[in-house]
């Protein structure tokens, strides 16, 4: 019990019984007590109490530290600091978030190819940045140098996005590890997975699981059969897909099943499953959706297991040939979406070329180019759209812009650029209600297009706000560039 718990005890019980003396000890409070001893006994309790008060209040001991280790100070940059520090406060000042996140993203690009780094006294502005936007992670690690890595270390925040070991850290950062290791390793990321997945949670398992499609391969295969035995259902789904888009044993012997459904000569014929084989058919769930029956699900669900190209292959068809026979068939819309879909998992890029070159119409074109946007890299997707615009006759609207824009996140080539403006941003930048439109394009088109616009006929006479406003951020990026290139 110590001095005031043992004043505040002789307070309730009164000092009649028993009067109050602070314990003796070789503290100052002892001697100042010790002064006490001639009073009342209720005129020293109330002494006390004030003496107590007023060594507690002065009376603490500062509080002692483990001695840390002297600060090791920065390493020496590498990379010369960038001198283009104007647009980047302009950049700062933007009151639109979006606009001003594009913008930053492409500053750091524009540095990053420059071989320059951040100006020290934005770095724990955009390591802020970064951390609510994680999308600017990726641009700004490589462009803040030393001092920025240096700095990481004080400021928990900062330090989510860095790598962490496989056996520490929380879901998202050990996922964040894995990716990385996987892309350059496969057989190590491989060997840590096998090390922990019985630990694992079921959730954990699929998420680890779904990055081995980064460098899949036939080494993967033995782990991947292992998988097919799992306790989860998606787990086991996932394996069976991975081992369908490899020349697997698995594939073989799902090829030679569903050779039994699917039969092709002249023409297309399917014979629908009759009863689900819970011990054969991994990875296949038995209860359909309200949208199909039963026996269809069935079927849909192998076809989605097996990469396109290798079933086409195995029917000794064209991706084209394939489209036009299913159309004749009683199960057109299941095959054909089974096909879209399987292309999108397999990631199977020969077969998704055709299935968007086949689409005449921009809705069609464009709706069918997002579906399968993760098949192809965004260089691809910039030239598959070229292609239609030199070929269509269309007329592009705005909202179809916009999806071009969303198609292609680190902006147009110069090729794309010139085609839209010489064909369709004159005409729609006229339009009333533009601004959003405007605005997104202008952070979207090849900066070193403006020099080719800025003289021409149809942007001299800028009767319309949204001209305006496209012509002073897309200047703005040209003048960016201009700098940041020089």
């Amino acid at each position: 019990m110590n001095d005031w718990e043992l004043l505040t005890k002789h307070a309730i019980l009164g000092t009649e019984r028993q009067a109050f003396s602070l314990p003796k000890t070789q503290s100052p409070l002892s001697s100042l007590s010790a002064q006490l001893e001639t009073k009342e006994p209720a005129e020293k309790l109330l002494h006390s109490a004030a003496l107590l008060t007023e060594y507690r209040r002065i009376g603490w001991q500062p509080l002692s530290f483990d001695e840390k280790p002297p600060l090791v100070p920065s390493q020496a940059e590498t990379l010369p600091q960038c001198t283009a520090v104007g647009l980047l406060r302009s950049i700062l000042q933007e009151d639109n978030s979006n606009l001003q996140s594009a913008l930053i993203k492409e500053w750091l690009r524009l540095l990053q190819a420059a071989g320059q780094r951040v100006p020290f006294e934005f770095l724990p502005i955009l390591l802020d940045k970064a951390k609510q936007e994680k999308n600017l992670w990726p641009y700004l690690k490589p462009t803040m140098g030393q001092r920025g890595h240096w700095l990481i270390q004080f400021n928990p925040d900062w330090q989510a996005d860095t790598d962490v070991r496989w056996d520490t850290g929380s879901h998202a950062a050990r996922l964040s590890y894995l990716q990385q290791v996987r892309a350059t390793d496969p057989t190590k990321a491989r060997e840590l997975l096998a090390a922990t997945w019985q630990q694992e949670t079921a959730q954990a398992r699929q998420a680890f699981l779904a990055i081995f499609w980064s460098q899949l391969s036939l080494d993967d295969e033995a782990f991947l059969e292992n998988c097919l035995k799992d306790r989860s259902q998606i787990v086991r789904q996932l394996a069976a897909q991975m081992l369908g888009s490899l020349e697997s044993r698995f594939l073989k012997q799902l090829l030679e099943r569903l050779s039994t459904y699917i039969t092709i000569k002249k023409t297309l014929e399917v014979e629908l499953p009759i009863k689900y084989d819970k011990s054969v058919w991994v990875g296949i769930k038995e209860k359909p959706p309200s949208s199909m029956g039963e026996k269809a699900w069935w079927l849909y669900q192998m076809l989605l297991l097996v990469r396109p190209s290798f079933l086409l292959a195995y029917f000794e068809l064209s991706a084209e040939s394939y489209l036009k026979i299913l159309r004749r068939t009683d199960f057109a819309d299941m095959l054909s979406n089974a096909l879209t879909v399987a292309t999108k998992i397999h990631k199977d890029q020969s077969v998704a070329t055709v299935l968007v070159r086949q689409s005449k119409k921009a809705n069609v074109f464009l709706q069918s180019l997002s579906d399968l946007a993760s098949v192809f890299s965004e260089k691809e997707r910039d030239s598959l759209l070229q292609d239609y615009l030199k070929t269509s006759k269309n007329v592009i609207t705005w909202p179809q812009i916009s999806q071009m824009v969303d198609l292609l996140p680190n902006g147009m080539s110069v090729n794309l650029s010139r085609a839209l403006l010489s064909t369709s941003l004159p005409r729609l930048l006229k339009q009333k209600n533009n601004y959003g439109y405007a605005e997104r394009i202008s952070v979207a088109l090849a900066p070193s297009c403006y020099e080719e616009i800025s003289n021409n006929k149809w942007l001299s006479d800028k009767t319309h706000p949204a001209t305006e406003e496209f012509l002073k951020i897309y200047e703005f990026r040209a003048q960016m560039t201009k700098e940041l290139t020089q």
